[in-house]
């Protein structure tokens, strides 16, 4: 297939556009997490644990934190279970 030729010059880099998103702060203690924004992207998990086992998840929670994650999401999907969670 033959292109046209053309008289521009080559392709100009381009550059990502600004970030517009919010940044969120979570603070416990004297540990900060920043989300968003340009903030580092961070790693996250969840549990498969049945929250109402609170020690099974307290468990699996640690584990992953221990192997590197920065946030741990746990479910609370039933009244039992958000008693658990505290």
């Amino acid at each position: 297939m033959n292109l046209p030729a053309t008289t521009a010059g080559p392709i100009a880099l381009s550059a990502p556009l600004p970030r517009r998103t919010r940044q969120a702060r979570v603070a416990w203690g004297s540990r900060v997490v920043t989300v968003g924004g340009d903030a580092p992207v961070r790693i996250q998990s969840m549990t498969n644990t049945d929250t109402v086992d609170a020690v099974g998840t307290a468990i699996q929670v640690k584990e992953l934190a221990q192997a590197g994650s920065e946030m741990v999401r746990i479910t609370v999907n039933t009244p039992e279970a958000a008693q658990a969670v505290p």
